[in-house]
């Protein structure tokens, strides 16, 4: 018979969850750190994490990196750079906006610094679909 997890407990095991966390460190949980497989020949360079926000008109990435960025970063987009954003004050958290995209569009993006030299290989990216464009096909996921 189960009982019931009291506060106190749920306290500790929380307590527990994150004090491994912080032995694992944030690499432990990177998806870029995740492509470092056998036979993946994709350049990370210092990027570690890279969070993407897409719609049919504009891509948003938020990034951090290894070390800090001494110098101004920009995205490049199929021929088109945005310059990027600090989002704190060592230069290790970056955002950039790439507004004005085609919908339905793959995009490679590629984050370089200020001389134009790549701090990554570059990586495809999709713009979704124009909201007045007829849908061609759905998928439906269910989970409970």
């Amino acid at each position: 018979m189960n009982s019931p997890i009291t506060r106190r407990e749920f306290i500790r095991l929380s307590g527990t969850a994150l004090g491994a966390a912080t032995l694992l460190g944030s690499e432990a949980f990177s998806y870029a750190n995740a492509l470092k497989v056998p036979g993946n020949t994709w350049n990370q360079g210092d990027l570690v994490h890279i969070i993407p926000m897409v719609n049919h008109e504009r891509i948003l990435l938020k990034t951090s990196f290894q070390n800090p960025q001494g110098s101004q970063l920009h995205l490049r987009a199929n021929g088109r750079t945005y310059s990027g954003k600090k989002s704190d004050t060592h230069g290790r958290f970056w955002q950039f906006d790439a507004d004005g995209l085609d919908p339905a569009r793959e995009y490679m993006l590629q984050i370089v610094d200020e001389a134009g030299r790549a701090i990554c290989d570059p990586w495809p990216l999709k713009t979704y679909p124009d909201p007045e464009a007829p849908v061609e096909q759905v998928r439906l996921l269910a989970y409970t």
